[in-house]
């Protein structure tokens, strides 16, 4: 690495170096990203290692009451043919 003289002019010396040190940062920032989003994706054999079966059903359980909740909500709605009977008797009163 060359001398740095602040005041000095600019050369194509002093320019490679900057660049080469700012490319070589971004690399290092570039593969520490790449490992960091590496670890938040889970795959099949990671779900397997550190997710039973149990608590698979634990943490899906929100999910299961939420579509119990909607088939009991549409059980007591009106069919159509129902819906349209009723619309009919009330719009010959």
């Amino acid at each position: 690495m060359t001398k740095y003289d602040p005041k000095g002019p600019v050369t194509n010396e002093y320019l490679d170096e900057a660049v080469d040190t700012i490319l070589k940062g971004m690399d290092k920032m570039s593969k520490e990203n790449h490992k960091l989003n590496l670890g938040t994706f889970a795959t099949k054999d990671d779900l397997k290692t550190f997710a039973t079966k149990e608590d698979l059903k634990r943490e899906t359980s929100f999910i299961r009451q939420d579509i119990s909740d909607l088939r009991a909500e549409i059980a007591t709605s009106p069919t159509r043919k129902e819906f349209n009977r009723f619309k009919s008797k009330f719009a010959t009163s």
